[in-house]
């Protein structure tokens, strides 16, 4: 590529119509001037260029961590989710095994109590009728002593 510098110093052979040397001189700082200002602003383009390509490389980055981020929590809190539901899975069997117990346990307790009862019927029936026989025995001797 040419330099403005090569462009400056470019001087030409004069032939037998020539041209007029000031003004290819002018002319060739002039151009020279122009290439120097496009050079710069190539050159700031570039490195807005390449500042621009590492800041999406960055954003490119960033944009993978926080997907990665959002995978990790999102997986998380599935597992969260998972491990809420087994161990409410397993509180509610644990309670209905201890409701199941405490029924039964009742269950026991009543037929114990009805068992008790009936005893209860069974002792009391009979101390009735030993008592009834007791005092149909005495009331029979208070009738003989009376009578004698």
């Amino acid at each position: 590529m040419i330099t403005p510098l090569e462009i400056k110093e470019k001087r030409f052979h004069t032939g037998l119509g020539g041209f007029k040397k000031k003004e290819v001189i002018d002319f060739l700082e002039i151009l020279s001037s122009e290439f120097q200002i496009l050079l710069k602003g190539k050159r700031e383009l570039e490195q807005r260029l390449e500042q621009e390509m590492e800041n999406r490389k960055e954003l490119i980055d960033r944009e993978s961590m926080i997907k990665s981020v959002l995978m990790t929590a999102q997986e998380n809190s599935e597992k969260i989710l998972q491990n809420a539901n087994r161990e409410a899975e397993l509180l509610i069997k644990e309670a209905e095994f201890k409701g199941e117990k405490i029924i039964e346990e009742v269950e026991q307790k009543k037929h114990q109590l009805f068992k008790e009862f009936e005893d209860t019927k069974v002792s009391y029936k009979e101390a009735k009728a030993k008592i009834l026989a007791t005092l149909d025995m005495h009331r029979k001797l208070l009738e003989e002593d009376a009578i004698t």
